[in-house]
């Protein structure tokens, strides 16, 4: 009898949970953003070229702050472009949108001091949400 009875009890159970969502599984979808770099394929020894960083979001954006490194023995950052700062190889890209953005694009200047592969890629990237203020996935491009 008492066997029966936590049987029911557990049977119950499951049930109540099932119907009050507990157990019930569904797809969530965060909100995200792309964040890529397009760098020239061909660079010759002390010409500057330049990076394009492009930003693509499926939500409006307050503003990004994201720090990009490079081989600093190789490439020299010319600073032009007033929301990038920073050097000895790591450089932090910081601005803020006045208006609810979904893309944008930034340029950085670089110089090539050698021959050679030189890396340039990106450390840590916070991005944050325009209507809630929090911090919103960066998915890899």
């Amino acid at each position: 009898m008492k066997k029966k009875i936590a049987i029911l009890l557990a049977f119950l159970m499951v049930i109540g949970l099932y119907v009050t969502g507990i157990t019930n599984q569904r797809t969530a979808y965060a909100k995200t953003a792309q964040l890529s770099m397009e760098i020239p394929n061909s660079i010759k020894k002390e010409n500057e070229f330049k990076v394009r960083i492009l930003l693509d979001s499926d939500v409006d954006l307050y503003s990004i702050d994201a720090f990009i490194s490079y081989d600093e023995d190789i490439l020299e950052f010319i600073p032009d472009c007033e929301y990038v700062t920073g050097s000895a190889g790591v450089l932090e890209l910081r601005d803020s949108y006045e208006a609810e953005t979904k893309k944008k694009e930034y340029e950085l200047t670089f110089r090539a001091l050698d021959t050679g592969k030189a890396q340039i890629s990106f450390q840590e990237i916070y991005l944050i949400d325009y209507a809630d203020m929090d911090y919103i996935e960066v998915m890899p491009s």
